[in-house]
């Protein structure tokens, strides 16, 4: 994760929130409690589920290795019922998505 440049001297934004919500690894979190971590997508409606699949394909395809909101924007504009949402909003749900592709960053060379 990119250095975070916010006050405290934290290295990294998961390390300012480590100290803000008191985590001290993967299974503490505040006030010592165990964390029980669970798959979000079992939670998911299956339309759901498929966007945030399809958005996470996309995001490997182009050498991202973080999933974030332009990818998901990006698959909203790609299948119903998020390019109807876009088309009765007044937009248009092919230039929604190229203008996402456009702002995602770049795969590195290295990748």
């Amino acid at each position: 994760m990119p250095a975070y440049h916010g006050s405290g001297g934290f290295e990294s934004f998961d390390d300012f929130l480590a100290r803000v919500f008191g985590v001290n690894g993967p299974s503490q979190g505040s006030f010592g409690r165990q964390v029980r971590r669970i798959d979000i997508t079992q939670l998911l409606s299956k339309r759901a589920n498929k966007l945030v699949s399809q958005a996470a394909r996309h995001a490997g395809e182009q050498g991202h290795g973080e999933l974030d909101a332009l990818h998901l924007l990006w698959a909203a504009t790609q299948h119903d019922p998020g390019r109807g949402m876009l088309s009765n909003a007044g937009a248009d749900p092919d230039a929604v998505a190229r203008a996402v592709s456009e702002r995602l960053p770049q795969a590195s060379a290295e990748a």
